[in-house]
C-alpha cells in the first residue's frame, strides 16, 4: 500500500524520530509492526495521515519549504533563501562570491549524505547497517553546520582584509599596527576557505564510504554529493591560493598551506573519481 506522508510536528520515539516530509512512494509495510510504534498506527488510522521515521541525527525543519539552502537564521547570508542568496551573489558586490559559493556547496553535500544515510537507516533491509549510518549521518550534520557558518565567515573574512587596509598610516607606529592588522587579515582569509576545503574533503570521505553502503536507490544522490564536494574542495584552494601572496613575509606558513592545499587537491580528486565510478557502476548493474 502506497500514502502520502504530510507534516507532523516532530517527536522523538526510541531511537528515531518522527519528522516531516512529503512521499507519495511511502510503503505502509516499512513501519514496523510492534507495539512501541502502536500509537503511529492509530494516528494513520485516525486522520488519513502517516507520520515519517527518521534518524535522530536528521535536522528537523522549521517548515515545509524546501528552496533554503540552510537553517541557521542568525547568520546573514545562511539565513537567506536560495532565491535571496542568489540575487544578493549576483549584484555588483565583492563579496559575498566564491569563497561564500564554495562554502555553501560543500554543506549541501554533506546535507545529502546525511539524507542518504538516513534513507538507508529506516530502509527495510538493511538493518544490520543502523549503526554504521547513524556515525556517517552524525558526522555529515556536524561538517554541515561547520560548513553553513563558513559561508558567513568568508564573506567577514574578506571585509577585514579591506578595513585593515583603510586604517591610518600617517606615522611609523600606525604603519606598523597597519602592517600587523593586514598580515593577520589576510591569514584569516586563507585560514577560512582553508577550513572549506579540509570540510569538503572530509563529505567525499564520507561519500566515498557511503556509496558502496548506502541504499543503491540513492545512490546518485551519492555521487552528486561528491561532485558538488569536490567544487568546495577546489572553490576553496582557489581562494587560497589567490591570497597566499599576500602572506609572503611568512614564508613558512605560505608553504605550510600551499603544501596541504596541494596534497587536499590530489587526495579529493582520487575520491571523487572514485565515487562517480562507483556510482556509475551501481546505476548500470
Amino acid at each position: 500500500m502506497l500514502l502520502p506522508k504530510t507534516i507532523n510536528t516532530g517527536k522523538a520515539i526510541g531511537m528515531v524520530t518522527i519528522a516531516p516530509k512529503t512521499d507519495p512512494l511511502f510503503k505502509l509495510s516499512e513501519l514496523p509492526n510492534t507495539n512501541k510504534f502502536k500509537k503511529i498506527y492509530e494516528l494513520i488510522n485516525a486522520s488519513g495521515k502517516i507520520e515519517r521515521l527518521r534518524p535522530k541525527f536528521c535536522v528537523v525543519p522549521k517548515e515545509k519549504i524546501i528552496d533554503y539552502a540552510v537553517s541557521d537564521s542568525s547568520n546573514k547570508l545562511a539565513g537567506m533563501s536560495v532565491q535571496d542568496f542568489a540575487d544578493e551573489l549576483s549584484t555588483n558586490s565583492v563579496a559575498p562570491g566564491g569563497g561564500s559559493v564554495a562554502a555553501l556547496v560543500g554543506g549541501l553535500g554533506s546535507a545529502l549524505v546525511s539524507m542518504v544515510a538516513a534513507l538507508t537507516h529506516e530502509k527495510k533491509g538493511f538493518e544490520e547497517r543502523r549503526e554504521e549510518m547513524e556515525a556517517i549521518g552524525t558526522k555529515a550534520q556536524t561538517i554541515k553546520q561547520q560548513l553553513t557558518a563558513l559561508i558567513d565567515e568568508d564573506t567577514d573574512a574578506f571585509n577585514a582584509v579591506l578595513e585593515a587596509n583603510r586604517l591610518a598610516d600617517s606615522s611609523d607606529e600606525e604603519m606598523t599596527a597597519k602592517e600587523t592588522a593586514i598580515l593577520a587579515a589576510n591569514k584569516r582569509a586563507i585560514t577560512v576557505p582553508l577550513e572549506v576545503a579540509r570540510l569538503s574533503h572530509q563529505v567525499l570521505e564520507l561519500a566515498a564510504g557511503l556509496v558502496n553502503r548506502g541504499n543503491p536507490n540513492s545512490v546518485s544522490d551519492v555521487g552528486v554529493a561528491g561532485e558538488v564536494a569536490y567544487a568546495g574542495v577546489r572553490g576553496g584552494s582557489l581562494n587560497v591560493d589567490i591570497n597566499l601572496p599576500a602572506v609572503d613575509s611568512d614564508p613558512e606558513f605560505f608553504t605550510e598551506v600551499k603544501k596541504e592545499v596541494e596534497l587536499l587537491l590530489q587526495q579529493a580528486t582520487s575520491l571523487r573519481d572514485k565515487i562517480f565510478t562507483d556510482s556509475l557502476n551501481i546505476i548500470n548493474r
